[in-house]
């Protein structure tokens, strides 16, 4: 089973469709704590020019665990509130294919937890489908 981190733009569209952005996927093994930094660092660079990143007090969002319902934090996934919305999940399953209309995608999945009885269990299975694009041989 292949792991990482999905970091991922989220953008609203007047329809209310999420539509998203893929930003990078980075190693499974990178700690939460440091995904945190590495998440407010991306957030800042989309939203701040360089002068404005060197006050300490540049990024009034800063990125954060998600909670689960018991009020527990869960540290696999984070996000930076905001238009567009980032968010860096540990996602499993990763497939990278070719959609119908020709467009490249990465696809995985991310499992939805919930906590019963104290104990925290995977619910389900969310599918995700981001579409990318190759530029320079990365993915972008």
């Amino acid at each position: 089973m292949r792991r990482a981190w999905l970091v991922t733009w989220e953008h609203v569209m007047d329809s209310g469709e999420i539509v998203y952005t893929f930003e990078a996927l980075l190693s499974h093994q990178i700690q939460n704590d440091v995904m945190l930094k590495i998440a407010e660092q991306l957030y800042a660079t989309h939203h701040y020019n360089l002068q404005k990143r060197r006050c300490d007090s540049y990024c009034s969002i800063k990125a954060a665990y998600m909670y689960l319902n018991d009020g527990s934090v869960f540290k696999d996934h984070i996000v930076c509130l905001g238009e567009p919305l980032l968010r860096a999940r540990r996602v499993y399953n990763i497939s990278f294919c070719t959609s119908e209309d020709g467009s490249q995608q990465l696809q995985c999945f991310e499992p939805h937890i919930v906590v019963e009885g104290g104990q925290r269990l995977i619910d389900s299975w969310e599918h995700i489908a981001v579409p990318f694009k190759k530029v320079n041989n990365m993915m972008k």
